[in-house]
């Protein structure tokens, strides 16, 4: 099976910089990622690559097109330009606008981030469907920087769109629903879109309207509960090895279940 991956840093497992977390010399060979045009590559010592071997050594076909911080509006458009079919293209889904442009987006009051950022969303994912299904080019999307609501996938849509034919949620938030599967009785809910963002300069917070705050504070702080940090540590806020072997598990069951729907 061909397997096309898009997104952000979400493809890889991350230690800090200063952190030589694997020394052994044949596991350290997943150790350092280079990504970029042929011109210009920037390399992430601290970045680890699980997926691609563990999926070649079973005979899949892997390529990888993930850039660390790419917005999901980048995403998209590396989706659009890139000539390549696979089996199935997955889509790792970040906040459609990332760093000083999302910071200056959410200094606008509560109700109008909301309303403005479903909007921008419902853009992209049409964008993705129109790709879908002028390919004929399944797609995966799964929550990992941010949250993908169902609602909000939903109501790009309209309904028996032949779009939604190519396009499918997988996840609204891949730890969300690593946990629930292994936790029936013990659910935890979907965090916010918010729930990883930073802020270069925290002074901005200043000019925020209250709600804002409140509603920020609420992401972050639920993404940092233990429920979640489990499958990220020592990082905060990516998979780290154990999550990354739940969330394959997570997307065969999808392909499993998305394989033969038309």
């Amino acid at each position: 099976m061909k397997l096309a991956f898009y997104g952000d840093s979400w493809y890889w497992v991350w230690f800090t910089a200063n952190q030589n977390a694997l020394t052994n010399s044949e596991l350290s060979k997943m150790k350092g990622i280079s990504v970029g045009s042929k011109e210009f590559k920037e390399t992430f010592i601290n970045g680890y690559d699980i997926l691609t071997p563990l999926l070649t050594s079973w005979g899949h076909q892997v390529e990888n097109y993930c850039t660390p911080g790419n917005a999901f509006k980048v995403t998209v458009q590396d989706v659009l330009n890139q000539p390549t079919n696979s089996d199935f293209h997955v889509v790792y889904v970040s906040t459609v606008i990332r760093d000083t442009e999302l910071e200056e987006f959410l200094s606008k009051p509560w109700h109008q981030v909301k309303v403005h950022y479903n909007e921008m969303m419902y853009q992209q994912l049409q964008q993705l469907g129109d790709f879908a299904l002028e390919n004929k080019q399944k797609i995966l999307l799964f929550g990992g920087q941010t949250t993908l609501k169902q609602k909000v996938f939903d109501n790009a849509f309209e309904p028996n769109d032949p779009r939604l034919n190519y396009l499918y949620l997988g996840a609204e938030c891949i730890i969300t629903e690593i946990h629930n599967k292994l936790n029936i009785r013990n659910p935890i809910t979907t965090p916010g879109v918010f729930k990883l963002t930073n802020w270069a300069d925290k002074s901005v917070l200043d000019k925020y309207d209250a709600l804002t705050i409140h509603y920020l504070h609420e992401h972050t702080q639920y993404y940092q509960s233990e429920q979640f940090q489990k499958w990220m540590w020592p990082d905060s806020g990516h998979l780290n090895f154990n999550g990354q072997i739940h969330f394959l598990n997570l997307l065969f069951d999808k392909i499993q279940q998305y394989k033969y729907t038309l």
